[in-house]
């Protein structure tokens, strides 16, 4: 009809934010802006984004597990020393070694580091390091060139897993730097696109090892192929109970308790706090 106007009935607007190269959107008009929202995690990404960025590929990876198992992944600070046997056996991430993890003030945000080479190696190390599956001496590498990495920031970082609620992932492991992006696909499947990037002004060489350490990542990487199968095998032993409830208090339900360190569960129990919060639960 003469009276229809396509400007009445266009697609709902997205605010839209651009942060050192990277594009976040929301549909939400309360959502405050994007630094306000991620408050003092904006430091892990102005690290790493510190410059104009060139994409070097993608990778999608099907999940067959509820994309909140997903998301605990990320944000379990100590896990990846002690399900990963790369992370341990080769030296990347170890429980002895110096690191930290930093919250923003809503618990919604988070990012964790660790520094290879910064070993403490005491008695109770030793004692316990030989009998954790994920350090296993007899590993080796026909090509050890994949551990090659340079520490192009200065701060002798070797892992920095940063998760922004609800669904954004970025991370530098070693030279492999990438984003993931979780897209719930049903209550049982969710799809995690990979992002793997690096600077536009970098030589070729430092490119090279890129993309040969993008074999750390994604859905066939040497570190994270077990992220999605341990969240397979959690859906399938609870899938028989979804009437039911199981609840496991591990470190309370203070939403401060496990200081700043990564052996503490601080970093989920404020996801399921904010997730619960959201949904009126």
């Amino acid at each position: 009809p003469k009276d229809f106007d396509k400007a009445d009935h266009g697609l709902q607007k997205l605010r839209v934010a651009s942060y050192f190269g990277l594009v976040f959107a929301t549909y939400s008009d309360a959502t405050p802006p994007f630094e306000e929202w991620v408050g003092v995690v904006a430091e892990g990404i102005r690290r790493v984004c510190h410059k104009p960025l060139k994409v070097l590929g993608y990778d999608t990876q099907r999940i067959h597990a509820n994309w909140k198992a997903y998301h605990e992944n990320p944000r379990d600070s100590y896990h990846a020393n002690i399900l990963h046997t790369f992370y341990g056996t080769f030296g990347l991430s170890r429980q002895n070694q110096e690191s930290g993890m930093v919250l923003d003030t809503t618990g919604k945000h988070v990012y964790f580091y660790t520094k290879a080479g910064t070993e403490k190696e005491g008695k109770d190390f030793q004692e316990t390091s030989s009998t954790l599956r994920s350090v296993n001496d007899g590993l080796k590498l026909k090509d050890p060139s994949i551990l090659k990495w340079t520490d192009e920031f200065g701060d002798g970082v070797s892992v920095q897993i940063l998760t922004l609620y609800p669904s954004f992932v970025l991370h530098q492991i070693a030279n492999s730097l990438a984003t993931r992006q979780l897209i719930p696909r049903g209550p049982n499947e969710a799809d995690l696109v990979w992002t793997y990037f690096g600077y536009t002004d970098e030589d070729d060489t430092l490119t090279q090892i890129r993309l040969m350490q993008a074999n750390l990542a994604g859905s066939a990487g040497m570190i994270s192929v077990e992220d999605a199968a341990v969240c397979e095998m959690v859906r399938k032993a609870v899938g028989d109970g979804q009437t039911g409830e199981s609840f496991i208090e591990m470190g309370g339900r203070d939403l401060t308790s496990g200081g700043s360190h990564k052996l503490s569960e601080r970093a989920i129990r404020n996801f399921w706090h904010n997730y619960r919060k959201d949904m009126g639960l």
